[in-house]
This record gives C-alpha cells, structure tokens and sequence, in this order.
C-alpha cells in the first residue's frame, strides 16, 4: 500500500480514502466512485480525486502522524521491558523500525 523505499503511496490507498471520506459528506458520489472503479471509469475517478484531493490529503497526512505517535509510544513501552523475560523484543523492535522508516518516507513523500 505504501512503497518502502520511495514513500510513494499507491493508488489503492487514494481510493479506499476517497470512498470513505465521501460516504461521510456524500452517498451519491461514493457511489459514482464506486460504479466508476468497477466499470473502469478512468476520468470519473480522477475528477472526484482531484475535487476531493485536499480532503484526502489531509486524512492520510493525519493517519501518517498517528501512526508515527503510536510506533514512538510503542517504542517508550518496548525501553522499559526486560528483554530477557520477553525475548521477542528485539523482534518487535525491528518490525517497528521498518514500519517507522516506512511512514517517514510516506510522509516525506507527501511533503
């Protein structure tokens, strides 16, 4: 959904943000995106992208935020736990780091 190494953020994403910002303000055009996704409406898709490209910017900058503060947070937990009574730790750890430089280039992506 997100690609590692350039932050790019994939197509999928932008849709699955758009369908749901759109069934909170309006029905009608989530169904419009949906009709046009399924029947390979190309232009109907890229219109109610770029109409409602600020709300969703903004979504996935804000989910991007909350999921760096969690991982940080999560890394706080993981400082005050003896790794020797719970030895996945350092696996947790590494999962977290690349989770973590994962979102930092999404988010340098978005700028």
């Amino acid at each position: 959904l997100f690609y590692k190494d350039t932050g790019e953020v994939s197509p999928e994403v932008w849709d699955v943000l758009l369908y749901q910002i759109l069934g909170s303000i309006n029905t009608e055009y989530q169904e419009a995106l949906y009709q046009a996704h399924i029947n390979g409406d190309y232009q109907t898709k890229q219109a109610l992208h770029e109409n409602y490209f600020s709300e969703t910017s903004n979504a996935l900058h804000n989910h991007v935020d909350i999921i760096l503060f969690q991982l940080n947070e999560l890394e706080r937990t993981l400082s005050s736990k003896n790794v020797d009574l719970l030895p996945r730790i350092p696996l947790i750890r590494r999962h977290n780091d690349f989770v973590k430089q994962t979102f930092m280039a999404v988010k340098a992506q978005l700028g």
